[in-house]
């Protein structure tokens, strides 16, 4: 399991990011929306803008990797 977290940091809108769980050494944690899309893509997320999207909005999002 992944888990993203994002944390508003300003009144305009902008968020950090933190990167958490399977096959990640320690938290990774940025600031850049797109970044972090790109960290979920490399660890094989579905969807990764759309997890994005829905960490800014409900504040954290569990990622459960896909049955095989």
């Amino acid at each position: 399991m992944i888990v993203l977290t994002a944390t508003r940091i300003d009144v305009y809108g902008h968020f950090e990011f933190k990167i958490e769980g399977d096959g990640i050494d320690a938290a990774i944690i940025t600031r850049d929306s797109i970044k972090a899309a790109k960290i979920l893509f490399n660890l094989g997320v579905a969807d990764p803008l759309q997890r994005v999207e829905h960490a800014r909005e409900w504040g954290s999002v569990e990622i459960f990797p896909p049955h095989s």
